[in-house]
């Protein structure tokens, strides 16, 4: 079968089976190749099965892939916003969101070991990889955006090991504490976050975290 059928076949399967990405009680839309999720009518978050082209295309494939995900919002939002902290850049939290992560940062792991991308070959069978390609997905960004969207004591674990992927990380590091009352885990989180050197973890960035973070929701 030429390349080009298979190809129309495979983004058909795609598409087919997008609903069983994000698998959580949101509304979601796919549309070409982006899955939005949306929470009272505002998208909040992506996730981009996006089809490499050209030269990146790898040899003898129908199609290359890469993931690509983002959270546009999330339960911290409104909490940033009611103290206003001063480091914060909103319009650029519009743009670049919350959370941002691609599948180049998962090649550690065997199904992501060319660096990130994804290819279905002819002699593949394309239900089982596809249905493959979006467990990888559930398990490795889903799982993280839904933590993320809910302000879940997860997302401190995953910011300590993968901190480069959040645009406030000590600051939502924080904010996580402080929204499931576990302010006891305050001063460990920060310390790690200040050892890790993360990008919002200067001294006067703490020190107004620190001064403004038991004045939120009183």
């Amino acid at each position: 079968m030429e390349i080009k059928k298979l190809r129309s076949g495979l983004k058909g399967e795609i598409e087919k089976k997008s609903t069983l990405i994000f698998p959580y009680d949101f509304n979601k839309t796919f549309k070409k190749d982006t899955l939005s999720i949306n929470l009272n009518d505002k998208k909040i978050g992506e996730i981009v099965i996006r089809q490499l082209t050209g030269s990146h295309q790898r040899f003898g494939a129908i199609s290359s892939f890469v993931i690509e995900a983002k959270a546009m919002s999330c339960i911290l939002y409104e909490k940033m916003f009611e103290m206003n902290f001063s480091f914060i850049d909103f319009s650029l939290l519009e743009t670049e969101g919350f959370y941002s992560i691609y599948s180049g940062k998962l090649k550690n792991q065997a199904f992501f070991k060319d660096y990130g991308v994804i290819t279905f070959y002819p002699h593949d069978n394309i239900e089982e990889k596809v249905l493959e390609m979006i467990d990888q997905i559930n398990s490795n960004i889903s799982i993280k955006l839904l933590h993320l969207f809910s302000g879940n004591l997860e997302t401190i674990n995953d910011i300590a090991s993968n901190h480069e992927s959040y645009s406030y990380p000590t600051l939502f590091s924080a904010l996580i504490c402080k929204i499931n009352n576990r302010m006891d885990l305050l001063e460990t989180v920060i310390k790690n976050c200040k050892t890790k050197k993360m990008k919002d973890s200067s001294k006067d960035n703490v020190n107004e975290i620190l001064e403004n973070i038991y004045l939120i929701g009183q």
